[in-house]
């Protein structure tokens, strides 16, 4: 049986295998989501909204084929300043998409396959005739024709259009001095128009301002063409106000029967808006030599006179049509001007190109030097950001020389924000990454900056020690303090030591320094037991825990879901608890490895410890209040930082006196408490089997009324569905006869 979350599943899996898709949903003919994946909250659509408001633009585009006498589209596209709204008609349902205009093009090769899955997900609805998904063959749609007869063939043609869209290439013109058109002159609009817009590929198109006067129209062009190109612009401008992406700038409907529709507009003549529509054959060449054209237009009108929308429009077209050589000439230009907003979106137009074209160390180069853009404007969070992204690429292009200059910039900048530890991290990984690549001057100038910070930093430790008040200080605190890691600061202090700049000693198993020497004339302790993982955090694969709580949490959700059936299993409570237990465990222990956990600190609560605290160990070194640990094993019986089993060799001692010694009591109390609770559970077990008892005698008894109830209960829900299908059929026939009277 097919369910509503095999659509989904297939939804969210597009989203993940293109970063740039920000919003998806599957739209029957009637205009209801079957199902609504979003990646990003910046467009604010609801799957309702969106179901209806799709339902019209569908509307209005057959109405325009219908009066030109053509198929209905099978491919819409609306670009805005920021994004790319896809419509893909698969006659019963349409698939919705909201793409970032800096990742277009969309592949066509991943949409295919993705449509044949579902494609197969539909035929398997129609042979069941699934009464939770029937409203996908209600209506007229159903006569027409059946799921099956979408051929393979007719899918490879959706993908070939799009693909087509992906090849538009456009090049930069040049404007002559003396503009070809004159502000608000029509007759020399007029003119213009016939030389740049005439096509012998152009099987109908017209330029008219929106009062009606024609500017310019192809010879046989029909005559309802002027006033079904004008109700679809305006009319589709209107309903897609709702999403906020501001005016549609273009758009190309493609038709099955090979036609294309390019409508836009030109700005305005005086206070008259100029709106086009060119139907053309679309055939391989014809779009690009026809948006050419556009852009030219574009670019004469925008001359004499200085219109946002215009603007708007042009660098919407270069994004898509321009190579990144073209772009290049742009970054320089808008650096020049200090335009750093433009240069950062096309920096990542670029890279995004080469990434779609597989030239990965090419991709980093470009976010490189965004990243170097935005520590020139001082905005050093994204330029960390970016550098990151740059160093993934050249590693993914495995050029280990510029990964190495990434982290080298990274350290640079992590050092400028105080971050010492980071700026160590980084530094570290750059002389790691030169050392792969060979480069020797590079692994040179990278240590002498980690030779800087570490000069620096026992500067300032020096100096804060010789004025503290206190003999003792925690790692901790030092640690935190000059935004170090635990292995840059034993360096600093074993630097210092030998340089007799403080004197004292640091002990390794305390994760202490003090100034006094106890126990040993050494100035380090317990160096030799440092190595071992008593006091170290174990390897993790904290990606492994993360994919393992999400399938919890999904089948969590699972069991609640089916909690109000009355034959629910007990043994089906008893493993929905014990995943519980293991979400919450699980939980405990990504929050512990997202910490830096040291001695000094409790694994559960993660506070420091104080000299009052009554302190547990687990037998591998991992501390824990006692009264923490206690509520801990109430349900579990393994340290939350290393899996040991805690019963095995459980110390406790006080921190202020550092002498471990065997708490017996602490043991009984601990052993009374999970007695209890085991007794508990085992009441808890017989009430629960008695109960499932009587379930099943009711059940043997009343199994007719039951089944009763269960009828009635899918019968409302049923009508329920009706009702809410019938009031949204309702408001979107009142907002199309609203569009048909106008």
């Amino acid at each position: 049986m097919v369910d509503k979350r095999d659509f989904d599943k297939i939804l969210v899996n597009l989203l993940r295998k293109n970063p740039h898709f920000m919003n998806i949903a599957l739209i029957d003919a009637e205009g209801i989501p079957i199902s609504f994946a979003i990646k990003s909250r910046k467009y604010k659509i609801k799957p309702a909204t969106l179901g209806s408001k799709t339902k019209v633009l569908l509307y209005l585009s057959k109405s325009f084929s219908k009066a030109m006498g053509l198929t209905a589209p099978i491919i819409q596209v609306r670009f805005f300043e920021e994004v790319a709204l896809l419509l893909v008609n698969l006659k019963v349902v349409n698939l919705f998409l909201i793409i970032d205009i800096q990742g277009w093009p969309a592949k066509g090769k991943i949409l295919y396959q993705s449509l044949g899955k579902l494609k197969n997900l539909l035929v398997k609805v129609e042979e069941s005739k699934d009464d939770s998904l029937k409203s996908l063959f209600s209506g007229e749609k159903q006569e027409e024709f059946k799921i099956s007869d979408i051929s393979d063939k007719f899918l490879q043609i959706i993908a070939k259009n799009i693909n087509s869209l992906n090849q538009i290439q456009i090049d930069p013109v040049k404007i002559d001095s003396k503009p070809a058109i004159e502000k608000n002159n029509p007759e020399s609009y007029i003119q213009y128009f016939q030389t740049k817009l005439s096509s012998s590929k152009i099987i109908e198109g017209m330029c008219f301002e929106n009062q009606g006067k024609e500017l310019y129209k192809v010879e046989n062009t029909s005559d309802g063409f002027k006033d079904a190109v004008k109700n679809l612009i305006e009319t589709s401008k209107k309903e897609l106000e709702i999403f906020e992406m501001g005016d549609p700038l273009w758009t190309i409907n493609i038709f099955e029967k090979s036609e294309l529709l390019i409508l836009n507009k030109y700005g305005k003549i005086a206070k008259n808006e100029i709106y086009s529509g060119l139907l053309l054959e679309n055939r391989m060449g014809n779009i690009t030599e026809i948006m050419k054209n556009i852009y030219t237009v574009l670019n004469e009108i925008h001359s004499i006179q200085k219109d946002p929308y215009l603007e708007t429009f042009i660098q919407n077209l270069e994004f898509i049509g321009f190579s990144v050589k073209d772009l290049n000439i742009k970054i320089q230009k808008a650096l020049v001007k200090n335009n750093f907003e433009l240069a950062e979106s096309l920096y990542m137009r670029c890279a995004n190109i080469l990434v779609n074209e597989g030239k990965y160390s090419n991709a980093g180069d470009y976010y490189h030097r965004l990243g170097e853009l935005y520590a020139k404007k001082e905005d050093l969070q994204k330029a960390e950001d970016s550098l990151l992204k740059a160093s993934d690429f050249h590693l993914k292009g495995k050029n280990m020389e510029k990964a190495g200059d990434d982290f080298l910039k990274m350290g640079t900048l992590a050092k400028t924000l105080g971050d010492t530890s980071m700026a160590f991290d980084f530094l570290n990984k750059a002389v790691l990454y030169f050392k792969k690549s060979g480069s020797e001057e590079k692994i040179k100038q990278a240590d002498v900056e980690i030779k800087n910070i570490r000069e620096k930093v026992k500067k300032q430790l020096k100096e804060y020690i010789q004025s503290a008040t206190g003999e003792s200080i925690a790692f901790s605190y030092l640690e935190e303090k000059f935004k170090l890691s635990e292995s840059a600061l034993i360096e600093v202090f074993k630097s210092l030591f030998e340089e007799n700049a403080i004197e004292g000693q640091i002990n390794l198993i305390k994760k202490r320094y003090t100034k006094k020497k106890f126990g040993s004339k050494e100035s380090i302790v317990g160096e030799e037991t440092l190595s071992s993982e008593a006091y170290e955090m174990p390897e993790i694969n904290l990606s492994a825990i993360t994919q393992e709580k999400r399938s919890l949490e999904n089948q969590l959700s699972r069991l609640e879901n089916t909690f109000e059936d009355l034959n629910f299993p007990f043994e089906k409570y008893l493993e929905y608890e014990n995943k519980l237990m293991r979400l919450n465990f699980l939980d405990q222990k990504s929050k512990i490895y997202s910490q830096s956990i040291d001695a000094n600190t409790c694994g559960l609560c993660l506070k420091h410890f104080t000299k009052q605290d009554k302190i547990s160990d687990c037998g591998n070194g991992h501390n824990f209040h006692l009264n923490c640990l206690k509520v801990w094993l109430e349900n579990q019986n393994k340290c939350p930082i290393c899996d040991a089993n805690i019963f095995e060799n459980l110390k406790t001692y006080y921190l202020d006196t550092l002498e471990i010694k065997d708490d017996l009591l602490s043991m009984q109390d601990l052993v009374k408490t999970m007695k209890i609770k085991v007794n508990n559970l085992e009441r808890e077990l017989n009430k629960k089997e008695e109960q499932i008892y009587l379930m099943k005698e009711y059940s043997a008894k009343d199994k007719s009324i039951f089944e009763k109830l269960m009828t009635e209960r899918d019968n409302k829900h049923l009508l329920e569905k009706e009702l809410k299908k019938s009031n949204q059929l309702i408001q979107e026939l009142r907002s199309i006869l609203e569009v048909i009277k106008k």
